[in-house]
């Protein structure tokens, strides 16, 4: 199985490594992990990317995330952006497309998320048709996956099984 990670990559913001670092110390040795991070580098001196040492356009950055999107069986995606007002927009398109493509989609929305101001939903129905779950925090998507990902495998395919540990 192939999960890539969907979420914001914002200038100068560690967080938005450090949970993909998270995912991929708990779950590598489970499944492949595709990281949008991966191989790229911005350098703020000159407001550039590089994926692997190579400079690249908006453009190819693009088609390699979509690229990605594409090869994944599941995607999880952090939204816990929204919560700060960051709309993440490649990641809401990521999720369009993999949304699309009949995609297993899990999300992360922290309880801090409110939703559009006096909604009448949680969360934007939009997320909420797409998601197969939505979890407030990356260890409980991890712990999730952790059970969820041998089952779909088919490692452990017997009912309960993934209780036993």
């Amino acid at each position: 199985m192939i999960i890539y990670l969907a979420g914001a990559i914002r200038d100068g913001r560690l967080d938005d490594i450090e949970w993909r670092e998270k995912v991929i110390s708990s779950l590598a040795s489970l499944v492949t992990i595709i990281n949008p991070l991966g191989g790229k580098h911005f350098d703020a001196k000159n407001s550039t990317w590089t994926l692997c040492g190579r400079r690249v356009t908006a453009q190819s950055l693009v088609k390699y995330d979509f690229s990605a999107v594409n090869r994944a069986d599941i995607v999880l995606a952090n939204l816990t952006s929204l919560s700060e007002r960051y709309p993440s927009i490649g990641t809401l398109i990521e999720l369009g497309a993999a949304a699309a493509q009949g995609k297993l989609i899990y999300l992360i929305l922290d309880n801090k998320y409110a939703g559009h101001e006096n909604a009448m939903f949680t969360h934007h129905p939009f997320l909420q048709e797409i998601a197969a779950d939505i979890f407030e925090s990356v260890d409980e998507a991890i712990e999730f996956l952790k059970k969820y990902v041998p089952v779909m495998s088919g490692i452990k395919p017997r009912y309960g099984e993934f209780y036993a540990g």
